[in-house]
């Protein structure tokens, strides 16, 4: 059942109308809403959950006419007992994970300014790993850098943590020859998955994990993306 929807907020927003989108929000989602200042963080909050909704639709996994979201006291949501998901979003991609077990998933937008201080993240071993990294690619540390911090967002994201847990207790080690690949020793093992993006001149870093080691593919396609939008 595994899913990973990769996508620009714009295509969900051009396939929708404004008034069907804040129509499938619940009361909660659209205080949330409201509660945004910039246009662009209410068009990426609002179109994750237009996407999300349009999808159970589609799996016949939802009944009611709006997406109904329970969120944990840490803010993590949930639909119901039949799937997990987590989401992102980041400049202007959204990133969607839809499993039937625990996952999580982050996408880091790479530029100038996030992260100055990135080595007070990382673990000794993570540190010495971004360096290798760098020996071996004349990639700089700090980008490096997104790839094991997205790994750790992902990590804490399933667990519904999210950043209220000291970072450097949640440890990446990657694997050696692929660089791509990684595991992570929580309550349970975290294996995990990172890869690099790039859209309209944007670099990207996108990693999602689960329990269970599994090979996807993200999925990143206009027309199956927008093709969604019939069952809002």
């Amino acid at each position: 059942m595994a899913k990973l929807f990769v996508f620009p907020y714009q295509w969900i927003l051009e396939s929708v109308s404004q008034e069907s989108a804040l129509r499938i929000l619940s009361a909660t989602d659209y205080e949330k809403y409201s509660r945004y200042r910039f246009v662009e963080d209410k068009n990426r909050f609002l179109a994750a959950r237009v996407f999300l909704y349009a999808w159970c639709k589609k799996e016949h996994l939802l009944r009611d006419a709006f997406l109904s979201l329970d969120y944990s006291p840490l803010g993590k949501p949930s639909i119901n007992a039949e799937i997990e998901f987590n989401w992102s979003h980041s400049g202007e991609l959204i990133a969607l994970y839809i499993d039937n077990e625990l996952c999580g998933i982050d996408v880091e937008w790479i530029h100038e300014h996030t992260h100055l201080d990135y080595t007070s993240l990382c673990t000794p071993i993570e540190k010495a790993w971004l360096k290798k990294q760098c020996l071996r690619s004349g990639i700089p540390e700090k980008e490096w850098f997104f790839s094991l911090w997205t790994a750790k967002e992902s990590v804490l994201k399933a667990q519904g943590l999210g950043l209220s847990k000291d970072p450097r207790h949640t440890e990446i080690k990657h694997e050696d020859k692929n660089p791509t690949k990684w595991i992570c020793e929580t309550n349970e093992w975290m294996y995990g998955t990172s890869n690099f993006l790039s859209h309209n001149d944007q670099n990207y870093y996108l990693s999602w994990c689960s329990p269970v080691k599994k090979t996807l593919k993200p999925i990143i396609d206009m027309y199956e993306i927008k093709h969604f939008s019939i069952y809002i």
